[in-house]
């Protein structure tokens, strides 16, 4: 009999710890929901976002502008969105241009919808940092590292100016709510503005075109 309510008394604890667990995962997430509220506020007028100029000219990206993106975003994680001026056929006409793409990269999606948002998205891995993902989609160096990775690869066939707004968390967010955050964020904000290349979702960052 003892030894029945030994058991008994056991389970009864590791029952109240999965509840207590339980409660802090959801407290967490609603705290998680909250922040997300208070920061997507800042999308609602993008040009109240922080952004970085862009000029791409004969397949190359201006270094100042390269210098400035390295200043600013070097080692930092967040959502960013990738805006041009052009209308619909002029990026068509670009981006159709078979000669000026390379055959060893992979190039992300065309939605072949209209919309001035080219792309969206976010750095919030380990090892994932905005000033080395944005180089990628620009195509900013010759031999670039991750060819196999889905990318814009801009200087390859884009010509004209850009405009890269980015949100940036706050940084006394930890390290897992930053990996919380961050896609949550880019997910509702490429559901808002549609862009037109890019899979939609952060969950499949892995194989996102």
């Amino acid at each position: 009999m003892k030894s029945e309510e030994k058991a008994t008394g056991i389970e009864d604890i590791f029952t109240e710890i999965e509840y207590i667990y339980k409660d802090t995962v959801i407290d967490e997430r609603i705290d998680l929901l909250k922040e997300a509220k208070k920061e997507l506020e800042k999308f609602k007028t993008i040009d109240k976002l922080e952004c970085i100029k862009i000029t791409i000219q004969n397949n190359k990206v201006a270094k100042k502008d390269l210098s400035e993106m390295e200043e600013r975003l070097k080692k930092k994680r967040g959502v960013y969105i990738i805006v041009h001026d052009y209308k619909k056929d002029k990026i068509d006409e670009m981006f159709s241009n078979d000669n000026k793409k390379k055959k060893d990269r992979k190039y992300s999606r065309y939605n072949n919808i209209f919309s001035n948002k080219l792309y969206v998205g976010s750095c919030s891995g380990e090892k994932s940092f905005l000033h080395t993902r944005l180089r990628q989609h620009l195509a900013a160096d010759e031999k670039c590292e991750n060819i196999s990775t889905y990318a814009l690869w801009l200087s390859d066939w884009f010509e004209g100016k850009l405009k890269i707004y980015y949100w940036i968390p706050e940084e006394g967010l930890d390290r897992k709510s930053v990996q919380l955050l961050v896609p949550l964020i880019e997910d509702i904000i490429s559901e808002s503005v549609s862009p037109m290349f890019g899979r939609r979702g952060s969950n499949n960052q892995s194989q996102k075109k």
